[in-house]
């Protein structure tokens, strides 16, 4: 499979667990099962597909490609502190509590979530990856298609 296609295809399973978040987190309407089911999904993609970027830009920047680097890993961990207050809440049963995480929390995951892989497109196909030795190809593929 195509590198590109690849991340496209992990990025487009990661969209719909989104919008499937965000029908189970209206207001009025909090489905916390089916919110605790999509979160579970989400970060069993999403564990995989960062430790693939945590490769793969990196070692893109080290071939002279113009990579956010840093700015995607500090993205990394704000996402994972607002998972973290999330699935605390929803451990902690508390009505009250989930209802101000999913409000606050789950939308703001949810927002960058889907700016951070905006930002991870425009990487990926801004890459001319004709211009790669083929080694680099070899490498980059075998990165992506792990796990």
């Amino acid at each position: 499979m195509d590198i590109i296609e690849k991340l496209k295809e992990e990025h487009l399973k990661i969209r719909t667990i989104l919008l499937n978040l965000e029908m189970h987190s209206r207001k009025g309407s909090v489905d916390t099962d089916g919110i605790l089911f999509n979160l579970k999904s989400l970060y069993d993609i999403w564990d995989k597909h960062e430790e693939k970027e945590e490769d793969i830009f990196p070692y893109l920047e080290k071939r002279g490609i113009n990579v956010p680097v840093q700015e995607l890993r500090f993205e990394h961990g704000a996402l994972r502190r607002h998972r973290e207050r999330i699935r605390a809440a929803l451990i902690s049963g508390a009505a009250l509590k989930i209802e101000e995480i999913i409000n606050l929390d789950l939308n703001i995951v949810i927002a960058k979530i889907r700016e951070h892989m905006n930002k991870e497109d425009s990487v990926l196909y801004g890459v001319s990856w004709e211009s790669l030795k083929e080694k680099d190809l070899d490498e980059v593929k075998r990165i992506v298609e792990r796990g």
